[in-house]
Protein backbone atom coordinates (compact mmCIF):
# COMPACT_ATOMS: atom_id res chain seq x y z
CA UNK A 1 0.00 0.00 0.00
CA UNK A 2 2.22 3.14 1.63
CA UNK A 3 5.91 2.52 1.05
CA UNK A 4 6.96 6.11 2.97
CA UNK A 5 4.99 7.65 4.91
CA UNK A 6 5.94 10.80 6.75
CA UNK A 7 4.32 11.80 10.13
CA UNK A 8 4.33 15.29 11.10
CA UNK A 9 3.49 16.15 14.57
CA UNK A 10 4.99 13.03 16.29
CA UNK A 11 3.00 13.27 19.62
CA UNK A 12 1.27 10.49 21.50
CA UNK A 13 -1.29 9.93 18.50
CA UNK A 14 1.74 10.10 16.04
CA UNK A 15 3.72 7.56 17.58
CA UNK A 16 1.13 5.33 18.48
CA UNK A 17 0.09 5.18 14.91
CA UNK A 18 4.25 4.67 14.33
CA UNK A 19 3.95 1.57 16.53
CA UNK A 20 1.01 0.61 15.12
CA UNK A 21 2.15 0.17 11.70
CA UNK A 22 4.73 -2.10 11.62
CA UNK A 23 2.01 -4.65 12.77
CA UNK A 24 0.63 -4.99 9.67
CA UNK A 25 3.20 -2.70 7.11
CA UNK A 26 6.36 -4.41 7.87
CA UNK A 27 8.19 -2.80 4.46
CA UNK A 28 7.08 0.41 5.36
CA UNK A 29 9.44 3.48 5.94
CA UNK A 30 8.35 5.63 8.44
CA UNK A 31 9.66 9.41 9.20
CA UNK A 32 8.57 11.49 11.78
CA UNK A 33 8.48 15.50 11.28
CA UNK A 34 8.37 17.53 14.84
CA UNK A 35 9.93 20.61 15.65
CA UNK A 36 9.43 20.45 19.97
CA UNK A 37 12.43 20.80 22.80
CA UNK A 38 14.69 17.57 21.83
CA UNK A 39 12.68 15.68 19.65
CA UNK A 40 15.37 13.78 18.32
CA UNK A 41 17.15 12.66 21.61
CA UNK A 42 13.48 11.56 22.69
CA UNK A 43 13.10 9.90 19.52
CA UNK A 44 15.94 7.46 19.64
CA UNK A 45 15.51 7.07 23.38
CA UNK A 46 11.68 5.22 22.55
CA UNK A 47 13.72 3.09 20.19
CA UNK A 48 11.34 3.31 17.43
CA UNK A 49 11.93 2.20 14.34
CA UNK A 50 11.14 5.56 13.22
CA UNK A 51 13.67 8.21 11.05
CA UNK A 52 13.44 12.04 11.93
CA UNK A 53 13.54 14.79 8.84
CA UNK A 54 14.74 18.33 9.73
CA UNK A 55 13.14 19.65 6.89
CA UNK A 56 9.33 19.21 4.91
CA UNK A 57 11.47 19.53 1.46
CA UNK A 58 13.05 16.56 2.26
CA UNK A 59 9.67 15.04 0.93
CA UNK A 60 10.46 14.96 -2.18
CA UNK A 61 13.45 13.18 -1.91
CA UNK A 62 12.56 10.16 0.30
CA UNK A 63 9.14 9.15 -2.13
CA UNK A 64 6.74 10.24 0.51
CA UNK A 65 3.72 8.93 -0.45
CA UNK A 66 1.36 9.13 2.51
CA UNK A 67 1.85 12.03 4.92
CA UNK A 68 -0.25 12.31 8.29
CA UNK A 69 -0.70 15.16 10.02
CA UNK A 70 -0.84 14.90 13.51
CA UNK A 71 -0.43 18.21 14.41
CA UNK A 72 -2.62 20.77 16.77
CA UNK A 73 -5.91 21.93 14.28
CA UNK A 74 -3.92 25.92 14.76
CA UNK A 75 -1.04 24.99 12.86
CA UNK A 76 -2.63 23.30 9.67
CA UNK A 77 -2.91 26.10 7.66
CA UNK A 78 0.88 27.16 7.62
CA UNK A 79 1.64 23.06 7.73
CA UNK A 80 -0.68 22.78 4.45
CA UNK A 81 0.81 25.51 2.91
CA UNK A 82 4.08 24.02 2.90
CA UNK A 83 3.14 20.68 1.32
CA UNK A 84 1.21 22.89 -1.15
CA UNK A 85 4.44 24.65 -2.18
CA UNK A 86 6.00 21.36 -2.75
CA UNK A 87 3.29 20.76 -6.18
CA UNK A 88 3.97 17.03 -6.34
CA UNK A 89 0.77 15.08 -6.47
CA UNK A 90 3.07 11.43 -5.90
CA UNK A 91 1.59 11.12 -2.19
CA UNK A 92 -1.96 11.52 -0.67
CA UNK A 93 -2.23 13.66 2.78
CA UNK A 94 -4.40 12.95 5.77
CA UNK A 95 -4.76 13.78 9.27
CA UNK A 96 -6.11 13.14 12.68
CA UNK A 97 -7.64 16.35 13.65
CA UNK A 98 -10.87 16.56 15.82
CA UNK A 99 -12.70 18.99 13.08
CA UNK A 100 -13.26 18.66 9.98
CA UNK A 101 -15.16 21.88 8.41
CA UNK A 102 -12.82 24.13 9.31
CA UNK A 103 -9.91 22.12 7.93
CA UNK A 104 -11.63 21.82 4.40
CA UNK A 105 -12.14 25.28 4.50
CA UNK A 106 -8.50 26.07 4.73
CA UNK A 107 -7.70 23.31 1.97
CA UNK A 108 -10.39 25.65 -0.47
CA UNK A 109 -9.72 29.14 0.86
CA UNK A 110 -5.93 28.15 -0.15
CA UNK A 111 -6.83 26.80 -3.51
CA UNK A 112 -4.24 24.01 -2.33
CA UNK A 113 -3.95 21.40 -5.27
CA UNK A 114 -2.74 18.20 -3.44
CA UNK A 115 -4.74 15.08 -2.79
CA UNK A 116 -6.01 15.08 0.51
CA UNK A 117 -8.47 12.79 2.67
CA UNK A 118 -9.17 14.41 5.45
CA UNK A 119 -9.36 11.92 8.88
CA UNK A 120 -10.70 11.86 12.47
CA UNK A 121 -9.76 8.22 14.12
CA UNK A 122 -11.33 8.33 17.16
CA UNK A 123 -8.93 6.98 19.75
CA UNK A 124 -6.90 8.84 22.49
CA UNK A 125 -6.12 9.29 25.57
CA UNK A 126 -5.12 12.35 28.72
CA UNK A 127 -1.39 11.94 28.20
CA UNK A 128 0.49 13.38 25.80
CA UNK A 129 3.75 13.29 24.05
CA UNK A 130 5.53 10.35 22.30
CA UNK A 131 6.82 8.35 24.91
CA UNK A 132 2.61 8.00 25.63
CA UNK A 133 2.01 6.23 22.56
CA UNK A 134 1.41 2.81 22.27
CA UNK A 135 0.50 -0.19 20.22
CA UNK A 136 -3.03 -1.00 20.44
CA UNK A 137 -4.87 2.58 21.28
CA UNK A 138 -6.47 2.14 17.40
CA UNK A 139 -7.91 -1.71 17.53
CA UNK A 140 -11.71 -1.82 17.40
CA UNK A 141 -12.18 1.91 17.35
CA UNK A 142 -13.52 4.07 14.35
CA UNK A 143 -11.99 6.28 12.19
CA UNK A 144 -13.90 8.60 10.51
CA UNK A 145 -12.98 9.48 7.04
CA UNK A 146 -14.38 12.96 5.43
CA UNK A 147 -13.44 12.92 1.57
CA UNK A 148 -13.59 16.50 -0.59
CA UNK A 149 -15.48 16.77 -3.05
CA UNK A 150 -12.95 15.86 -5.66
CA UNK A 151 -11.71 13.06 -4.04
CA UNK A 152 -10.71 9.91 -6.52
CA UNK A 153 -12.14 6.94 -5.35
CA UNK A 154 -8.84 5.38 -5.51
CA UNK A 155 -7.72 8.01 -2.87
CA UNK A 156 -10.64 7.16 -0.94
CA UNK A 157 -10.06 3.41 -0.75
CA UNK A 158 -6.09 3.70 -0.24
CA UNK A 159 -6.68 5.85 3.51
CA UNK A 160 -9.75 3.59 4.23
CA UNK A 161 -7.38 0.89 3.99
CA UNK A 162 -4.69 2.62 5.73
CA UNK A 163 -6.93 2.78 8.66
CA UNK A 164 -7.73 -0.42 8.50
CA UNK A 165 -4.38 -1.82 8.34
CA UNK A 166 -4.25 -0.62 11.94
CA UNK A 167 -7.19 -2.39 13.05
CA UNK A 168 -9.13 0.05 13.12
CA UNK A 169 -12.86 0.70 11.44
CA UNK A 170 -14.05 3.17 9.22
CA UNK A 171 -16.71 5.09 7.79
CA UNK A 172 -17.71 8.04 5.31
CA UNK A 173 -19.13 10.73 6.14
CA UNK A 174 -18.99 14.73 4.91
CA UNK A 175 -17.24 17.09 6.97
CA UNK A 176 -20.35 18.59 7.90
CA UNK A 177 -21.83 15.44 9.17
CA UNK A 178 -18.81 14.87 11.03
CA UNK A 179 -18.73 18.33 12.91
CA UNK A 180 -22.35 17.88 13.28
CA UNK A 181 -22.39 14.60 15.25
CA UNK A 182 -19.13 15.00 17.61
CA UNK A 183 -20.82 18.96 18.52
CA UNK A 184 -23.82 17.30 20.19
CA UNK A 185 -21.61 15.01 22.15
CA UNK A 186 -18.92 17.08 23.11
CA UNK A 187 -20.29 18.09 26.34
CA UNK A 188 -20.35 14.25 27.52
CA UNK A 189 -18.48 12.60 29.17
CA UNK A 190 -15.22 10.87 26.71
CA UNK A 191 -16.43 7.58 26.76
CA UNK A 192 -20.40 8.33 26.73
CA UNK A 193 -19.63 10.89 23.47
CA UNK A 194 -17.67 8.15 22.02
CA UNK A 195 -20.12 5.13 22.30
CA UNK A 196 -22.83 7.79 21.27
CA UNK A 197 -21.17 7.97 17.93
CA UNK A 198 -19.76 4.45 17.26
CA UNK A 199 -23.46 3.48 17.96
CA UNK A 200 -24.93 6.20 15.51
CA UNK A 201 -22.29 4.37 13.04
CA UNK A 202 -23.71 0.98 13.43
CA UNK A 203 -27.63 1.26 13.87
CA UNK A 204 -27.29 3.79 10.59
CA UNK A 205 -29.57 6.01 12.27
CA UNK A 206 -30.01 9.73 10.69
CA UNK A 207 -28.38 12.84 12.23
CA UNK A 208 -31.66 13.69 13.05
CA UNK A 209 -32.86 11.03 15.20
CA UNK A 210 -29.13 10.96 17.03
CA UNK A 211 -29.65 14.83 17.76
CA UNK A 212 -33.05 13.96 19.61
CA UNK A 213 -32.08 11.31 21.47
CA UNK A 214 -28.86 13.09 22.72
CA UNK A 215 -31.12 15.74 23.91
CA UNK A 216 -33.43 13.39 25.60
CA UNK A 217 -30.99 12.12 27.73
CA UNK A 218 -29.39 13.18 30.93
CA UNK A 219 -25.72 12.27 32.08
CA UNK A 220 -23.94 12.42 35.46
CA UNK A 221 -20.65 14.29 35.01
CA UNK A 222 -17.99 11.89 37.04
CA UNK A 223 -16.13 14.98 38.11
CA UNK A 224 -19.10 16.90 39.15
CA UNK A 225 -20.75 13.91 40.76
CA UNK A 226 -17.58 13.42 43.01
CA UNK A 227 -16.68 17.08 44.28
CA UNK A 228 -21.02 17.44 45.05
CA UNK A 229 -20.74 14.53 47.23
CA UNK A 230 -20.39 15.61 50.67
CA UNK A 231 -19.21 12.18 52.14
CA UNK A 232 -17.10 8.99 50.97
CA UNK A 233 -17.27 8.98 46.78
CA UNK A 234 -17.28 5.67 45.54
CA UNK A 235 -16.65 4.51 42.12
CA UNK A 236 -17.41 1.27 41.69
CA UNK A 237 -16.69 -0.98 37.74
CA UNK A 238 -18.93 -3.16 35.88
CA UNK A 239 -17.35 -5.66 33.80
CA UNK A 240 -17.38 -9.21 32.55
CA UNK A 241 -13.85 -10.13 32.07
CA UNK A 242 -10.12 -9.02 32.42
CA UNK A 243 -7.04 -9.43 30.65
CA UNK A 244 -5.26 -10.93 33.65
CA UNK A 245 -8.11 -13.00 35.50
CA UNK A 246 -10.52 -13.76 32.31
CA UNK A 247 -13.75 -14.20 32.55
CA UNK A 248 -14.82 -12.93 36.15
CA UNK A 249 -18.81 -13.36 35.99
CA UNK A 250 -20.27 -16.20 34.00
CA UNK A 251 -23.89 -14.99 34.41
CA UNK A 252 -23.52 -11.57 33.60
CA UNK A 253 -26.43 -8.80 34.30
CA UNK A 254 -24.89 -5.45 33.81
CA UNK A 255 -27.84 -3.76 34.84
CA UNK A 256 -28.47 -6.19 37.73
CA UNK A 257 -24.47 -5.67 39.00
CA UNK A 258 -25.48 -1.68 38.04
CA UNK A 259 -28.64 -1.21 40.19
CA UNK A 260 -26.82 -3.45 43.33
CA UNK A 261 -24.08 -1.03 42.84
CA UNK A 262 -26.99 1.75 43.40
CA UNK A 263 -28.27 0.53 45.85
CA UNK A 264 -25.58 0.30 48.01
CA UNK A 265 -24.76 4.12 47.95
CA UNK A 266 -22.25 3.71 44.69
CA UNK A 267 -21.46 7.94 43.71
CA UNK A 268 -20.61 6.93 40.21
CA UNK A 269 -20.63 3.67 37.78
CA UNK A 270 -17.41 2.58 35.65
CA UNK A 271 -18.55 0.36 32.56
CA UNK A 272 -16.35 -1.39 30.77
CA UNK A 273 -17.30 -1.50 26.94
CA UNK A 274 -14.19 -2.67 25.17
CA UNK A 275 -14.87 -5.76 23.90
CA UNK A 276 -11.75 -8.03 22.91
CA UNK A 277 -10.06 -8.07 26.67
CA UNK A 278 -12.78 -6.98 29.12
CA UNK A 279 -15.46 -9.03 26.76
CA UNK A 280 -17.94 -5.51 27.23
CA UNK A 281 -20.23 -4.22 24.82
CA UNK A 282 -21.96 -0.80 23.42
CA UNK A 283 -25.17 -1.75 24.97
CA UNK A 284 -24.06 -2.09 28.56
CA UNK A 285 -23.74 2.21 28.72
CA UNK A 286 -27.74 2.31 26.47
Amino acid sequence: MFKNILIIGFGMIGSSIARSIPKSRKQAHIYAFDKSKDFSKRLKKANLNVSSIKSLDDIKKLSIDLIIVCTPVLQYENILKKINKLNDQSFIVTDVGSTKKNIEDIYYKNNFKFRFIPSHPIAGIEKSGLENGFLGLFENRYSIVCPLKNSSKKDISLVNKFWRSLSMKTEIMTAKEHDHVLSLTSHLPHIISYSLVLTAIKKEKSLDILEKNIKEQSFLNFKETIQKNRGISLITEIKKASPSAGVLVNNFDHLNIAKMYVDSGATCLSVLTEEKHFLGKLDYIQ
